[in-house]
Parts: C-alpha cells; sequence; structure tokens
C-alpha cells in the first residue's frame, strides 16, 4: 500500500476485512531546520499537521474528517472497530472518532501522548512525555544513550474517556519511554531510544 508522498506514517491498526487505519505526522517532504523538520516545529506551535487515514483494498485511502491536530501519533481501534481513538501529541488530547462518519465524539486531556494498546480488563493503556523539550531533543539526537526523559502511564475508560495515572517516572534506568503493553499480571514498557525495557507488576490500583 503506497501513500501520497507527503505522508508520514507513524501507526498503524488493522482491520478484520483487511482494511488499516494509521495516523499521518507530519508532511514528510518539509525542509528540514537545524536538524529537525520544520513540520514538527508547526506541530509544536500547535498548528495541524496531521490526520487519521483509514484504507480498504476496493477504495484506497480516506481521511477521518475530525481528526486533524497537531502531531497525530498513536492510534488503536475498538474491540466492535466504530471507534478510533488518536493521540494529537502536540494538541494535548486523546481523541475518540466515530470510524464509519470521522467525527469526533469523544476526548481525553492528555498533552504529548505517545502510543497506545489495549490491557486486559479493556481500558486504554496510553503513554504520555512530561519532560523538557531540551531533554526530548537530546534523546533523539543520541540513540543508544540512557535517555532520562519523564513519562506518565494512564488508564483510560474507552466509554467515558476518564483518566486515571497509573505510574509516572524520570530519569533512570530507563526513559522516554513510548508503550506499555500488559501480558498476565505484567506490564512492560518499550522505549523509542536507548537499550532497555521496564517490567513492573500491573498496578492494580
Amino acid at each position: 500500500v503506497v501513500p501520497d508522498p507527503e505522508v508520514f506514517f507513524n501507526d498503524v491498526v488493522l482491520l478484520k476485512n483487511g482494511g488499516f487505519v494509521a495516523s499521518h505526522m507530519f508532511d514528510k517532504r518539509s525542509p528540514h531546520v537545524l536538524g529537525l523538520s520544520t513540520g514538527v516545529f508547526k506541530a509544536m506551535l500547535g498548528m495541524d499537521t496531521g490526520y487519521v487515514l483509514a484504507w480498504q483494498r476496493d477504495s484506497g485511502f480516506r481521511i477521518l474528517e475530525e481528526s486533524h491536530g497537531a502531531f497525530i501519533n498513536g492510534v488503536e481501534l475498538s474491540a466492535n472497530e466504530r471507534h478510533v481513538f488518536a493521540n494529537v501529541y502536540f494538541g494535548k488530547e486523546l481523541r475518540k472518532l466515530d470510524l464509519q462518519t470521522g467525527k469526533k465524539v469523544g476526548s481525553a486531556a492528555i498533552a504529548k501522548a505517545d502510543n497506545l494498546a489495549w490491557d486486559k480488563q479493556g481500558y486504554l493503556l496510553n503513554i504520555a512525555h512530561t519532560g523538557t523539550l531540551q531533554t526530548q531533543l537530546a534523546c533523539m539526537k543520541q540513540p543508544g544513550q540512557t535517555c532520562a526523559l519523564g513519562y506518565t502511564v494512564y488508564r483510560i475508560n474507552p466509554d467515558t474517556m476518564a483518566s486515571e495515572i497509573l505510574f509516572v517516572h524520570e530519569g533512570s534506568p530507563m526513559g522516554a519511554a513510548t508503550v506499555a503493553r500488559q501480558l498476565d499480571d505484567w506490564l512492560y514498557l518499550g522505549s523509542y531510544t536507548g537499550n532497555r525495557i521496564v517490567r513492573m507488576l500491573y498496578p492494580t490500583h
């Protein structure tokens, strides 16, 4: 599946009929300034740089109408495939969208939220970055180094969009967490940089 030249995919989730839903962050053709895409700078200023795409074999790509936002990041899909959840990283929002109409039907106020995953109880796990932009850029420029970027793990009710904090961390042994996955009684955290993952008991509170 080949998208238009400007599309910069970040995350993808599969549909049962063979289609998929994906997030587009910003125009990948944007020029670079000081080693960073101007598309990222625009997103930092709160400009709409991305959106959510749905793809079907017969009809191709379709942009979800009310999915536009500043740096669309992680996406997930409800079990009945009725709703799409999308992180608007610099828009400070987790957005709930109707897949068929593309309309926004709910949201949760979470800033700099990265990737999404379901836990065993049917709640969404969401990780948001809490450190400074300076720390974040340093982590991007030095892949493989231990990154100290802080993060918060949220658990979200997909029906009400109410959120609660499960875990907050900053510094060693691992920063810049990007996704949380539950396996049995354990919670695993992955990072976009460095050479470590975190394993901890799944919080029960």
